[in-house]
């Protein structure tokens, strides 16, 4: 197996320009008989503005840390926006958050949300609001918001726009091999990774949501196996945890107590609150919570969330019980160390069947 660098003159490219339509033979031709495109994603640009990259940044400008600027506007409060601010305010900087939704991170159970939004390290922050002009001045930038009610003019040192994230397929050209992108620009394969050719495999952001780096290297393990012949590979994972590395972090995995309600299961939602964890309180964590979904008549764990520090070390378990259809009672009967933020997870279990330990 190659790695084939898109940005980089080779001789797939060559070949895919030139329009060949056996496969078989451009594959040959360049030297290879599978190939595994996995081309990630890039940031998403909004169409009245302009990423210069030195004043008004995309998350990969951000990452440099060429500058510390003392007031910075970040556009987006999803994940990117949330993690690089954070970054930024820690570093020093005032920022403040610009998000056109009525809160962060949209779409993600509330019950987490609301502990990172009552710590939060930011500013302002600006919800049910659009950006609706920015002005490169010479020394800072003027940035017209309008929001619900009003529209106010800010001056900041430095804007990043942080509004997500699209597939690298447009420029690949692989409606030359008849595999044509989605409306949303994914390309669509199969358990084994396979596109419409069997010999074509595609993996990570370009497949399709969660656009996360460990559910890229799950499917390039995928793809890998099928190409060495391993029997039975496939990617056909039950949960793909979610992980917001803020301060406090952001977990969960399997279903959530959102999608229950719209999809009207009947699920019982326990919630372990750390003001009740012994080890919470005494690291000064005592505002997070552990919150577990669980099927009512079976007591299966069918999914759970963690707000708190390290709560992206501790939401494996959860996945683990989801993956292997794990109770409540199975948890609540796994002993875990005392004292420690994983025993939260025990206690939300517990919960479930009668009372936790330390939740009088």
């Amino acid at each position: 197996v190659y790695y084939i660098d898109p940005a980089t003159p080779q001789k797939w490219r060559k070949y895919i320009k030139q329009g060949i339509e056996d496969w078989q033979v451009a594959f040959e031709a360049a030297g290879f008989k599978n190939a595994i495109i996995a081309t990630g994603s890039s940031e998403v640009n909004l169409p009245n503005i302009e990423v210069d990259h030195q004043k008004v940044w995309n998350s990969t400008d951000a990452l440099e840390l060429n500058e510390i600027p003392k007031k910075l506007l970040v556009i987006g409060g999803g994940y990117i926006g949330l993690e690089l601010g954070s970054v930024y305010a820690g570093l020093g900087s005032k920022v403040s958050i610009a998000e056109m939704t009525d809160g962060f991170l949209p779409g993600t159970d509330r019950d987490l949300v609301n502990v990172f939004e009552k710590k939060h390290p930011f500013q302002e922050v600006f919800f049910e609001t659009k950006v609706e002009n920015l002005k490169v001045n010479k020394k800072s930038l003027s940035v017209s918001l309008k929001g619900k009610e009003k529209e106010q003019k800010k001056s900041f040192d430095a804007v990043l726009v942080a509004v997500g994230r699209t597939p690298n397929t447009k420029e690949l050209g692989l409606d030359k091999l008849g595999i044509s992108p989605n409306e949303k620009g994914f390309t669509e394969v199969d358990l084994q990774r396979k596109t419409k050719h069997s010999h074509i495999y595609a993996i990570g952001d370009i497949t399709g949501e969660p656009l996360l780096a460990h559910k890229a290297s799950h499917e390039g393990r995928i793809a890998a196996e099928v190409i060495a012949g391993k029997k039975g590979a496939g990617y056909d994972p039950k949960v793909i945890p979610g992980i917001v590395f803020t301060n406090p972090e952001l977990a969960w995995c399997g279903l959530t107590e959102t999608q229950a309600n719209k999809e009207n299961k009947k699920v019982e939602v326990k919630k372990f609150p750390w003001s009740a964890s012994g080890r919470a309180v005494a690291i000064g964590e005592n505002s997070g919570v552990t919150k577990l979904i669980i099927d009512p008549e079976t007591e299966v764990i069918l999914g759970g969330g963690v707000a708190g520090k390290d709560a992206g070390s501790l939401i494996p378990e959860i996945a683990l019980a989801v993956e292997m259809g794990t109770t409540a009672s199975d948890l609540s009967l796994t002993i875990h160390p005392h004292p420690t933020l994983s025993e939260t997870i025990m206690e939300s279990a517990e919960l479930f069947l009668g009372g936790a330990t330390h939740l009088g």
